[in-house]
């Protein structure tokens, strides 16, 4: 039994937490954005080896995507996904 929070299985909230699961084990990692494990059979979006949450990714405007890959602004995701900046 944790001293800290007296649970077997110390709760998130515990500071001896080890992000073990009763029913789901280790996670696979913890998304940056809302800091949630996210484990096996989870469905999530990988980028950069990192593991986001598909509701957080799913949550973002174009600018907080593109964020995500390390670029600024909706045109840099446009052009990657092969539209073209013009000025007409």
């Amino acid at each position: 039994m944790c001293r800290d929070c007296e649970q077997i299985i110390c709760d998130d909230f515990c500071p001896n937490y080890e992000g073990i699961d009763p029913e789901r084990g280790r996670p696979s990692g913890f998304c940056p954005l809302c800091g949630e494990a996210i484990y096996s059979g989870d469905s999530c979006y990988d980028i950069d080896g990192q593991l986001y949450c598909t509701e957080c990714v799913d949550e973002l405007d174009l600018d907080g995507v593109a964020e995500l890959f390390g670029a600024w602004g909706a045109e840099w995701v446009i052009e990657s996904l092969g539209g073209v900046s013009l000025q007409v």
